[in-house]
């Protein structure tokens, strides 16, 4: 009885892939401080920000809260905020003791300065600006520049706005700021660097070796097209991924977003083809049509304009998220009449994947916090091996 033992393999692979998913869900979530007196937080600032228009530079001064989104804050802003509190050095933390500053979130681009001497710079502060957005900043404060008491803290982030990316993710803002011993923060900066760029690494590389592998395995069993599609939707999203730790780009921000939302359409062409290949459907109208929008999707993006980009690009995640719902419920429903033995493995990890994508629409419309870590990137990719 061949099928039914590979049914009960499959939904242990994905059984063990979607808890994987839910524990690192966990992990994420339960992350906590554990500062006894050596750790100081610091959620309040003034700001101020260079406003440039033709003919103009004004400047406005804000008391601000951190963490500070500019999308809520100060919507249609792009440009550079000065960000000025101040600090006394923790009550546990020695005089000898090394310390440090501790930003979980910048976006995109920061320079910090102590007592008006400039302690770091995390890169280009001109297009193309560094994107920082998903790095946290964990920076050492020289023992010579600091006070017991009175301490100046300056810091200069470069910003875009909402309209202009194609991400909330990836919008100005600045988080809460963490002052003290260096070994207390450096743990929660281990922690949330592995979450957000080393995992997301990690399965970037697993994800284009497994496509690789998907795609050898397509070219020697051409009637198996299937895997063919498999292997390069692996590889299309591997690259797509790659914007959360890239960040010093060729081109300035606008071009990278625009490129990079653009991708999404053979992305979702390459998903749609493969679950119909899978279930053995094909439809000329469906190929006709998802090639049609890998014309379509920069068409509009180029005919919004950069102001509008987010708008559009958001229009284009539901209808793209839609797409794939449709071939996921198409898929489940030829195989129930064909393999019914198959459906409920593929049904466990297409729903784990859809839920995952509800949830990022959800967080890109501000409906609900943002995790603040690329969960979609590290988890997706797990579920791809459960299903390979």
């Amino acid at each position: 009885m061949p099928e039914p033992a590979f049914s009960t393999v499959a939904a242990r692979s994905v059984g063990r892939a979607c808890m994987t998913v839910l524990l690192m869900i966990f992990a994420l979530c339960s992350s906590a401080w554990a500062a006894d007196g050596k750790t100081l937080l610091i959620d309040r600032a003034v700001s101020v920000q260079s406003i440039i228009e033709p003919g103009s530079v004004k400047q406005v001064t804000l008391p601000v809260t951190l963490p500070d989104d500019w999308a809520v804050t100060r919507p249609r802003f792009e440009g550079s905020v000065w960000y000025r509190t101040g600090f006394d050095r923790p009550v546990g933390v020695d005089s000898n003791e090394l310390m440090a500053l501790y930003i979980e979130r910048v976006c995109s681009n920061a320079e910090v300065y102590v007592n008006g001497h400039r302690v770091y710079v995390g890169g280009r502060m001109g297009e193309p600006v560094t994107r920082n957005c998903h790095y946290p900043q964990l920076i050492t404060l020289p023992a010579t520049l600091l006070q017991e008491r009175g301490n100046t803290l300056d810091i200069q982030v470069q910003g875009h706005a909402l309209q202009r990316v194609a991400a909330r993710q990836r919008a100005g803002g600045l988080s809460a700021i963490m002052v003290g011993a260096h070994a207390v923060l450096a743990s929660e900066y281990d922690q949330r660097r592995f979450w957000n760029i080393t995992a997301t690494q990690l399965a970037n590389v697993a994800i284009a070796v497994l496509g690789c592998v998907m795609i050898g395995l397509g070219w020697m069993n051409r009637r198996e097209a299937y895997l063919g599609y498999f292997g390069w939707l692996c590889l299309v999203w591997g690259l797509l991924s790659a914007r959360v730790w890239w960040r010093d780009m060729p081109w300035d921000t606008g071009v990278m977003e625009f490129l990079f939302c653009t991708g999404f359409a053979p992305l979702v062409a390459l998903a749609v083809q493969f679950l119909l290949s899978y279930a053995g459907v094909r439809s000329r109208w469906i190929e006709n049509a998802l090639a049609a929008q890998w014309v379509l999707l920069p068409a509009t993006l180029l005919l919004a304009g950069p102001g509008r980009l987010f708008l559009m690009a958001s229009i284009w995640y539901v209808i793209l998220v839609a797409e794939v719902l449709a071939a996921a419920v198409l898929h489940l429903a030829v195989t129930w009449r064909s393999k019914r033995q198959n459906v409920w493995p593929m049904a466990l990890l297409l729903g784990a994947i859809m839920a995952l994508l509800g949830m990022q629409l959800v967080a890109e419309h501000g409906l609900v916090p943002d995790l603040g870590v690329p969960l979609l990137q590290v988890a997706v990719p797990l579920l791809f091996v459960g299903l390979a």
